[in-house]
């Protein structure tokens, strides 16, 4: 393995718990009981989308001010509180030693991300780091795998992708590039099981993960 891009929710940092329960602990704070089924109900939203379904809930003011509070509080979360997965940078050592060339390709806010990384003492891992919002697509497209192996210098072949769930996962393997599926328990044992048989190498724990994955 000479080259890696790695994804950061899920993957390095241990946020998608955050996530999960940002909607939950929001609406108790307004005093309304969130519905058992809020996580599925608001999953696929933005923010100006879950804004909306808060205050048909009964969450006073606009979508906007209510999606800006939402927004401040997860950043919150990035800047102080998310910790990273647990054998991670370890991990990242022994790819720095061996001479592997490493980057970040995540779907959040690059400054945000950055911000994070920095806190965890992950950043200084990696010669860069693209975002889904610096190039104005999701990673339903390979675009952003696509750039991260240009800035490299690599073919997507020579580029291993570590990814916790499956979709980003199939759109890094259709362009080419080998892909190493990373367990996550909050994304859900059907995602692990998706990965797992997908994959062509799969990590259960980054404490006990083979180097190279692949």
């Amino acid at each position: 393995m000479e080259y890696a891009i790695f994804d950061m929710d899920g993957t390095l940092i241990d946020s998608m718990p955050a996530w999960h329960r940002l909607g939950e602990d929001y609406l108790r704070a307004k005093g309304i009981t969130p519905p058992e089924d809020l996580h599925e109900q608001i999953k696929a939203m933005t923010m100006l989308e879950c804004g909306e379904y808060a205050r048909a809930l009964g969450v006073p003011g606009t979508a906007a001010q209510i999606a800006g509070e939402l927004t401040a509080q997860i950043e919150r979360q990035y800047r102080e509180l998310i910790p990273a997965r647990e054998g991670v940078k370890e991990y990242l050592s022994r790819c720095r030693s061996a001479g592997v060339r490493m980057c970040v390709a995540t779907a959040t806010d690059s400054a945000l991300a950055n911000q994070c990384l920095t806190r965890l003492g992950l950043l200084g891992y990696f010669e860069f780091l693209v975002s889904c919002e610096d190039i104005g697509k999701t990673k339903t497209s390979p675009d952003i795998y696509l750039l991260a192996a240009e800035r490299l210098g690599a073919r997507p072949s020579e580029c291993v992708v570590f990814e916790d769930v499956l979709y980003p996962a199939e759109t890094a393997a259709r362009a080419g590039f080998p892909v190493a599926g990373v367990y996550d328990p909050a994304s859900g044992e059907g995602n692990a099981q998706s990965l797992r048989a997908f994959c062509g190498a799969f990590i259960e724990d980054w404490r006990t993960a083979a180097f190279p994955p692949l």
